[in-house]
């Protein structure tokens, strides 16, 4: 019988993971033990009950509804919790039980509670499994006014685009009489759009009870919005009025609007009153892109070695991808590579300019700051060195995460292939490849370096971008890849984001022909299904060629599917896998070996199993499989292979 190639999928339980986004916890861990890493992935529950032995952490049960701070009507109501097969959850006030019930494990648990009070209730829903405490977890604020329905007031009826007076829940005067009233002036509001009344989050903590009134109004920001935060006033009703005062704007965030003089705002003008006319909370107020400036303060870092970048000029454009509008702030970082604007907060297209680093335009979302913040942090991208060849890719601020990924050949007739779990490919003292900067939030930059020693290595270098958090289409991301050759500050080719109405998750940037002859980029610009991968030419065999790593963290694995190349799986045995498992502490940053016990293999799933990791949300285990120095059946070959999507 001939050996087998092997690809390896690795599963632990399948279960709520699915559904409440575990994705990326296994994701950025993993250390490559070995030359040729296989793409492979997880999901396991986040709730194994019962199995053998170990320890299982749970962390309670998931809320499923309500999920924001809700108003209800209804004296009682209904709450909706996800919670493993055969748990109990119960909704407590305080020490009050409120309503119970077990879970089947497959669909949301629905509670019916018991009689609520008017007012604002804060409750919590305990899980227990086999009699003993599984966790806990708090619900948003719920507030109850049982008197009739709500009456939803339309503001907005009273204005559409007309000058209008704005809403003034503030007894404050302005002057140094403080009997003098302010000055009010009008106030263009613009109407966005009506919608349901909805609590947005960055409300919390929202506490108007029914029989209070919301008086006096101060602003949260959270980017560019601003909400509406409720405090008492003896007002019945809210007065159309705009207090603008002349004088210099002020704005402070976290604090009230001063001075607003004019102000234009993109308004929803949806508020809810109970059977009382007493308002109860308010919708959102969104600032339109050319009001309110506040100072912005960050930080410009290299992408090679994260250290702050001083002398770097910026110049700031509004709205993204914009490469020839008007400028509307310029700033030099300083020594420690911080720059300060005074802008609105928003969104900008920085175009970033200094000897030694290519000239870049990148997108970002600004905020208004005191001090250099995280969310308004640029990398700046070093140009190459030598014949030393760039690649930075850019996208917009969703999905999430983009990952960039480089495959080619190396000295030894195999290859290399350079993404987020093995970011750097040496050969012999000497570096060929690595992944400068990998970034997880949205909008990169990510860069890669084919360093000029690869050029000596002859064949087809591949670049492509996965689609990793799947959040969103790749299509509709912005992406844009760059490719930087030799000194250049300006990119030799751009490669932008081909149009589909498909979710296609990977996107083939780029082939690099290198031959005698030299080098030649052949375009690809293609979306497509299915993980480009590395066509070899003569493909030498080393002993431990053959490796499938995976991590998983905060979860408990319990077995791994094993798929061959070929579809003839006789013969093979638990004796032709080695399967091994370390587990990393975050908190501790130490790593330890460990033992697997109860390993077996079923031949007609093609499973391996073995007795449960215990593992805690700090930990993250890895998971190593690979021929067995003894088979007669498995090929220790290269083996080529996708990452399957999930």
């Amino acid at each position: 019988m001939k050996p087998y190639r092997l690809l390896f999928r690795l599963y632990g339980t399948i279960g709520y993971c699915k559904n409440i986004g575990r994705r990326d916890v296994m994701k950025k861990r993993v250390q490559p033990k070995a030359a040729w890493l296989l793409a492979a992935s997880i999901c396991a529950s986040l709730w194994t009950a019962g199995g053998s032995a170990g320890a299982v952490v749970i962390t309670g049960p998931v809320i499923v509804s309500p999920l924001l701070p809700q108003v209800t009507h209804d004296s009682e109501p209904q709450v909706r919790v996800a919670a493993p097969a055969g748990s109990m959850v119960t909704v407590y006030e305080g020490a009050t039980v409120l309503g119970s019930g077990t879970s089947d494990g497959e669909h949301p648990l629905t509670i019916a509670l018991q009689h609520l009070n008017d007012g604002v209730h804060n409750l919590v829903a305990k899980m227990t499994i086999n009699g003993e405490d599984a966790g806990q977890t708090a619900f948003p604020a719920l507030i109850v006014d049982a008197d009739a329905p709500f009456t939803i007031v339309d503001a907005t009826a009273l204005t559409t685009q007309l000058e209008m007076q704005s809403w003034d829940f503030s007894s404050a005067y302005a002057g140094e009489d403080p009997g003098t009233p302010l000055i009010y002036r009008n106030a263009k509001f613009l109407l966005r759009q009506i919608e349901p009344l909805k609590v947005i989050a960055p409300i919390l903590p929202f506490g108007v009870q029914p029989g209070s009134v919301p008086g006096s109004a101060k602003v949260v920001t959270d980017q560019s919005r601003l909400y509406y935060v409720a405090s008492s006033s003896p007002l019945p009703t809210p007065e159309m009025r705009s207090a603008l005062p002349a004088g210099a704007v002020s704005y402070t965030a976290g604090g009230d609007i001063e001075g607003l003089d004019p102000i234009q705002v993109k308004y929803l003008g949806l508020y809810a009153v109970n059977s009382s006319g007493q308002v109860v909370a308010f919708s959102a107020v969104e600032l339109s892109p050319q009001q309110i400036a506040g100072s912005i303060y960050g930080r410009v870092r290299d992408d090679l070695d994260n250290g702050a970048v001083s002398g770097m000029t910026l110049r700031f454009r509004a709205g993204a991808d914009n490469h020839d509008g008007d400028v509307l702030a310029e700033a030099v970082t300083d020594g420690d590579g911080v720059y300060s604007i005074s802008l609105p907060a928003g969104t900008y297209t920085v175009e970033m300019s200094k000897l030694g680093y290519v000239s870049s335009f990148v997108t970002r979302s600004l905020v208004f700051s005191e001090e250099p913040q995280e969310s308004n942090q640029l990398i700046a991208v070093r140009a190459p060195e030598g014949e030393d060849t760039r690649i930075v890719l850019t996208w917009g601020s969703t999905p999430r995460d983009l990952d960039s990924h480089l495959i080619g050949p190396t000295p030894d007739d195999g290859s290399f292939h350079i993404y987020y779990g093995h970011k750097q490919y040496d050969y012999q003292g000497a570096n060929y490849a690595t992944l400068d900067l990998d970034d997880t939030s949205g909008e990169g930059p990510e860069t890669t370096t084919l360093a000029s020693v690869t050029q000596q290595v002859y064949g087809t270098y591949t670049f492509y971008v996965k689609n990793y958090s799947f959040e969103e289409r790749l299509a509709a991301s912005g992406a844009k890849v760059e490719v930087y050759q030799g000194s250049a500050v300006t990119p030799t080719y751009v490669f932008n984001v081909p149009a589909s109405a498909g979710n296609e998750r990977y996107w083939h940037v780029f082939d690099l022909n290198v031959s005698p002859s030299g080098s030649q980029v052949i375009t690809r610009n293609e979306l497509v299904d299915s993980e480009p991968q590395f066509v070899p030419g003569s493909m030498g065999v080393g002993a431990d060629s053959m490796t499938a790593l995976s991590s998983l963290s905060g979860a408990t694995p319990d077995g791994v599917t094993v798929e061959l190349a070929d579809n003839d799986t006789q013969g093979l045995t638990v004796d032709d896998f080695s399967v091994t498992a370390s587990i990393y502490n975050s908190v501790s940053e130490e790593t330890v070996d460990y033992k697997l016990t109860g390993l077996a293999y079923n031949p007609a799933t093609r499973r391996l199993t073995f007795d449960t990791i215990p593992v805690g949300m700090n930990d993250t285990v890895t998971l190593q499989v690979q021929p067995s120095a003894s088979s007669q059946h498995v090929e220790s070959g290269r083996v080529d292979t996708q990452l399957p999507p999930g």
